[in-house]
């Protein structure tokens, strides 16, 4: 390794900032004695060299003079080095495994590292304990030669001092196992060996199994989850990372991961018991499946006597209101005893847990379109008392419009005329919910906040107008004018709420068919699907339709528009563009289906596709656990319906 930093031409390397002509001074203050020196240049190396885990060629660069520094018995800071030397390497090995290719800096880094591998290997007996647990998973992604870093991890263990060193030791185990199968299953064996071993502390015992666990995820006996369970019960006191990391290794195996949650939902200490809450959210959101016995465990720590709890617990079904049918009464039976036992006005209740608690539970109530919900919504909006929680909801309960409404149209102007920028998401939920509703006494406010709407939302209330069809007839010619607009967002919802509201076709179809041929890709998405609205009068659209079907990421949309106006001699142009629209882009899912559920008996051949993602076990990403559920029943009703 070179000796002089001087020696590299840095002024021909770049890290975050751009040249890395400064690295040299950089590193000789990593090895300053003056502490806050030290410390001023390790936030500079992270910012400079290491930003959010990248690795640039001066950050490869850097690194034999690391490692000379992490060699040093004299140097000060080797309990920094020797971690981000390892941090380095982990994240220039999973870039480098990365589906988009090993980008060179990371190739170069983890070739260092790996040429000196055995600084690592002596530092797993080096007398500070932080040196030596960086350095047993240095050894696990470093050593090349896969049985002899096994055989450094269990000779370790032995004189391990510490029981979060001893825990390290078997998860650096299980990593090489997964990095070399040569040794994997030799690895598998001291790790049950480990986990077995009586003479062990549990917490080392608990560690291997799930590590053992990890190793191997595709062959989970049914004894493993009851074996992990009996020894963290046995432990004291809790561990959370051990639960979490049984937790994600199980993936979606959702009987043994309910199994897990469920034991520790009623664990005596509380973080055990929110810890648990926090994995049964993860896992519903996450995972199809039967939640029902779940939910319940869920909703029964509603009355926990810990508020932190049961507020944790309202946010859960909150979460995943789509699933709390069978726990419905259980939570409408909550949020009544919590007004009964702190008044009316328990929404805005000063203690902080107890309000959050009841605000969950009545805002999961609400999006089931239960009324009951409804007494702590008015309460919200009378005193103002985090209003926007009520206003979020308001639109899900369509039955209590009578009430809602004279409550929202004085807060619409009081919003519209403060015209702040954080008051935007509330401005948009009361626009949305009055939409819902339908209550044509809302329209003069609406109108007002068309007149002095906040920056960029006109386009928001041309929405909530033209949802209220002929009945805002009385507006079309407030509407006209905005339909040749310059701002682009403002002219198209303003097309569309003509259209809703008019139903002109000879005024509208030629706004939208200009809008067509509009640069924007959103507005000629939203012009596409209003002309499907419109249907076959609207067949003068046809032919651009057609050829719009080729688009990278809207296809669907433009395809489903088609069919709506062009019916079935559009078929086999309609479903190939849908079926390449839902493998390549999940967030077509949406409007595949619905297009699907309307094309009838010319949808047959797609029924192997439906029955497909009807088996998904896993919930697409970055879906909710409503749509989701919702895209499950509609594939049901295809399928039945075609069969």
């Amino acid at each position: 390794m070179p000796a002089d930093p001087d020696a590299i031409d840095w002024s021909s390397l770049v890290h975050a900032d751009g040249s890395a002509e400064d690295v040299p001074a950089l590193l000789s203050a990593l090895r300053s004695s003056d502490a806050d020196e030290r410390n001023e240049a390790i936030s500079d190396f992270y910012l400079k060299l290491f930003p959010f885990g990248r690795v640039f060629d001066s950050t490869a660069a850097s690194l034999p003079f690391l490692l000379e520094h992490a060699e040093d018995v004299t140097a000060p800071g080797r309990d920094w080095v020797v971690p981000i030397l390892v941090e380095i390497g982990e994240e220039s090995a999973e870039g480098c495994a990365g589906a988009h290719g090993p980008d060179a800096a990371e190739v170069e880094a983890l070739v260092i590292l790996r040429e000196h591998a055995g600084v690592f290997v002596e530092l797993t007996s080096a007398p500070d304990s932080r040196l030596r647990q960086a350095a047993f998973r240095g050894v696990a992604l470093f050593l090349d030669d896969p049985a002899q870093a096994a055989a450094v991890l269990r000779s370790r263990l032995p004189d391990a001092d510490a029981s979060i060193e001893r825990r390290l030791l078997v998860e650096a185990m299980a990593s090489l196992a997964l990095r070399t199968p040569a040794v994997s299953e030799q690895a598998r064996a001291w790790l049950d060996q480990v986990a077995s071993d009586d003479d062990a502390d549990l917490e080392t015992r608990l560690a291997a199994a799930v590590q053992r666990v990890r190793c191997t995820p595709a062959q989970i006996g049914e004894d493993a989850v009851p074996a992990a369970i009996d020894l963290l019960r046995r432990m004291k006191p809790y561990d959370a990372r051990l639960l979490h990391t049984i937790h994600d290794t199980l993936d979606g195996r959702t009987p043994q991961r309910t199994a897990l949650i469920t034991e520790y939902l009623s664990d005596p200490h509380p973080r055990a018991r929110r810890d648990a809450l926090r994995m049964s959210k993860e896992l519903m959101c996450s995972w199809r499946g039967d939640h029902t016995g779940l939910i319940s465990r869920v909703a029964d720590r509603l009355d926990d006597r810990h508020l932190a709890v049961s507020a944790d617990a309202a946010a859960v079904l909150h979460s995943c209101h789509a699933l709390i049918g069978p726990v419905r009464e259980t939570l409408a039976a909550y949020v009544a005893a919590q007004r009964t036992s702190h008044g009316p006005g328990v929404w805005a209740a000063p203690q902080w847990h107890l309000r959050w608690a009841h605000q969950e539970a009545v805002c999961a109530l609400a999006r089931r379109g239960d009324l009951r919900a409804l007494p702590s919504l008015l309460v919200a909006l009378d005193s103002g008392v985090d209003d926007w929680r009520a206003v979020e909801v308001a639109g899900c309960l369509p039955e209590g419009g009578d009430q809602l409404v004279p409550r929202l149209i004085p807060l619409l102007d009081q919003v519209t005329a403060a015209a702040r920028p954080h008051d935007r998401t509330s401005f948009y939920a009361m626009l949305s919910a009055l939409a819902v509703f339908g209550d044509e006494a809302a329209l003069p406010a609406l109108i007002r906040a068309l007149d002095t709407a906040m920056d960029g939302a006109a386009h928001a209330v041309l929405r909530a107008l033209g949802s209220f069809g002929p009945a805002a007839s009385g507006v079309l010619d407030r509407i006209r004018p905005l339909t040749t607009e310059s701002d682009i967002h403002v002219r198209r919802a303003a097309i569309a709420a003509l259209w809703s509201i008019g139903r002109d076709l000879d005024e509208a179809l030629p706004l939208l068919q200009g809008l067509l041929d509009e640069p924007f890709d959103f507005a000629v998405a939203e012009a596409a699907d209003i002309l499907g609205q419109i249907g076959p009068p609207a067949a003068v659209a046809v032919p651009r339709l057609r050829e719009l079907l080729t688009h990278s990421w809207l296809g669907a949309r433009f395809a489903s528009a088609l069919w709506e106006i062009g019916g079935p001699p559009e078929t086999r142009a309609v479903l190939d563009t849908l079926l390449h629209g839902w493998v390549n882009d999940p967030e077509t899912t949406d409007k595949v289906v619905t297009c699907l559920d309307r094309m009838g008996t010319a949808a047959e051949s797609v029924l192997p596709r439906l029955r497909d993602e009807l088996r998904r076990t896993r919930r697409c990403e970055n879906w909710s656990v409503d749509n989701d559920e919702r895209l499950q029943r509609q594939y049901r009703a295809i399928i039945e319906r075609l069969s």
